[in-house]
């Protein structure tokens, strides 16, 4: 039973190695994460858990014996770091520190230019653009019976541009490199709302936020 599990769930097992897997999803988990798999591994003293897995805990917790053995299937995935005795242990704690840095400490946040639309805006630019006489443009990029289209296009978008301009504001944002496209303003609102919601047990406020994110 132990080497069917294993064939079916990693290459690294052994018939000496039992496992438990559990898939699960925190409520805070970094973006850049999906999911999160967790592994009970059981290694009988006379198996080599070296052939299979790598051991992180270097150092002696009682005495000179090293009694938790922190074991996973990727080299230098954890920092292993003494920590005090727990109440009346009779050997000090470890613990495992991640060596992965996620994006948001990877990178530097970025600052960049956006338009926002106040209120009215569309309809003051859609005014703009009743009024306009289009033909002016047509006529001035026509030398003769031909038209410079280039020109004529160029003219039509860089006066567009000016209108969109002249109704909109910029203002200034920081990005993140784990931020996505889709988490606007709006969407973080709402997950905000969500969370004040779940906290404070209005079931039926939590449940028209989830609609709405849906």
């Amino acid at each position: 039973m132990v080497q069917e599990l294993c064939a079916s769930s990693s290459s690294f097992c052994s018939s000496l190695v039992e496992y438990m897997t559990v898939r699960c999803r925190p409520f805070y988990l970094p973006q850049e994460f999906t999911t999160v798999f967790i592994f009970g591994v059981y290694i009988p003293p006379s198996a080599n858990a070296k052939e299979a897995l790598c051991e992180h805990v270097d150092f002696a917790m009682r005495g000179t014996n090293t009694l938790d053995l922190g074991y996973t299937n990727i080299p230098s995935a954890y920092r292993a770091e003494p920590r005090p005795h727990l109440g009346y242990s009779d050997h000090i704690s470890v613990m495992l520190i991640p060596a992965y840095r996620p994006l948001i400490r990877c990178s530097k946040p970025v600052l960049k230019q956006v338009k926002t639309w106040p209120t009215g805006s569309i309809s003051t630019l859609q005014d703009c653009f009743e009024c306009t006489d289009w033909n002016m443009f047509r006529e001035a990029a026509t030398n003769g019976n031909s038209i410079n289209l280039e020109e004529y296009t160029t003219s039509v978008t860089s006066y567009i541009g000016k209108c969109i301009d002249d109704v909109t504001v910029s203002k200034t944002i920081t990005t993140r490199s784990n931020q996505k496209l889709w988490m606007t303003a709006e969407v973080r609102a709402l997950l905000k709302s969500r969370d004040s919601a779940f906290r404070a047990g209005d079931k039926t406020a939590l449940k028209t936020v989830r609609d709405k994110l849906s």
